[in-house]
């Protein structure tokens, strides 16, 4: 692995030298150019399959688009300017990272994170004998990896190995044994082959996750055909149904028809023999019609 440093030398074209030894010194960075540096860094910082495997003159360029694109405020900051300031303000966050981590890690019970914000800072004030002027970039860095107090991996490089930072030998947050006007630490948060490992095992996840897909379309595909099949075979089996029973009622009603028919034929019978006239006949013949006509009047009676 290349050093987690970069060197703040820059090769510049000749033109472009001579013309920054002719400006004059730029004048401190304000809040908002901090800020803007910050984001940039981050943006920068956070595409690592680009952002590692890169020289520190091409990083830094990039850094100095991002700078340059994003920016609401006249500025003419070159590469090298952002690069000094950064060292600047990284030295100083980590220092003040270094004093929360302390603050943090005595576990005091009954205190909130503002308290412990206020103790990391009267920490700082202590040991570095100046108040600390860069909480709007630590704002900005304190959720990354290589700034986030509750990471294993920064209270392990700020504290070592050891079992409390309160010991005999505290951690060094003054000057670093590399000035920062030479090197700048550039830990990214993720390596170049492992974000590349990470998009491969997304992109074969994604595969699988497409496998599965398909296979529970065309199972779905399946249940609606055989359900649209059941479906139609039911259809059909009700239009059967209803052609047998418009059959059958086609036939009740010739039947029923008929049995009115004969009824009806029935009821001129029986109403010739009520108004037969038994004048004329033999009285055993009488005596039939009376039988006759006494059926026929019990029987509608009973209807």
């Amino acid at each position: 692995m290349g050093s987690p440093y970069l060197s703040v030398e820059i090769d510049k074209p000749e033109s472009e030298i001579a013309t920054n030894l002719k400006k004059p010194r730029s004048g401190n960075f304000s809040i908002e150019e901090d800020v803007l540096l910050v984001e940039s860094w981050i943006n920068t910082s956070v595409d690592p399959v680009n952002g590692n495997d890169q020289s520190k003159k091409k990083y830094w360029w990039r850094i100095w688009e991002k700078y340059h694109e994003h920016k609401t405020f006249n500025t003419s900051r070159n590469e090298t300017s952002l690069l000094n300031r950064w060292g600047v303000i990284h030295k100083n966050v980590n220092k003040f990272c270094g004093c929360l981590a302390q603050v943090e890690s005595a576990h005091q019970s009954g205190i909130t994170q503002q308290d412990k914000i206020t103790g990391a800072k009267e920490l700082y004030r202590s040991l570095v004998g100046v108040p600390f002027a860069y909480e709007h970039c630590w704002n900005l860095l304190k959720n990354c990896p290589k700034w986030s107090t509750n990471n294993d991996k920064t209270r392990k490089r700020l504290f070592g190995n050891a079992s409390s930072p309160f010991t005999e030998s505290p951690i060094n947050l003054g000057e670093d044994n590399v000035s920062t006007s030479n090197f700048v630490d550039l830990e990214r948060p993720e390596g170049r082959k492992a974000a590349k490992e990470r998009l491969n095992k997304k992109k074969n996840n994604d595969n699988n996750d497409d496998i599965v897909v398909g296979l529970l379309t065309q199972m779905n595909e399946r249940a609606m055909i055989a359900t649209e099949r059941k479906l139609q075979l039911m259809e059909k089996t009700s239009a059967q149904e209803d052609t047998r029973i418009q059959f059958e009622g086609e036939k009740i009603r010739v039947e029923a028809e008929k049995i009115r028919v004969e009824q009806a034929k029935l009821r001129v019978d029986e109403d010739k023999i009520m108004l037969t006239d038994t004048s004329g006949l033999s009285e055993s013949q009488r005596e039939y019609i009376r039988i006759r006509q006494m059926e026929i009047l019990e029987s509608r009676r009973m209807k």
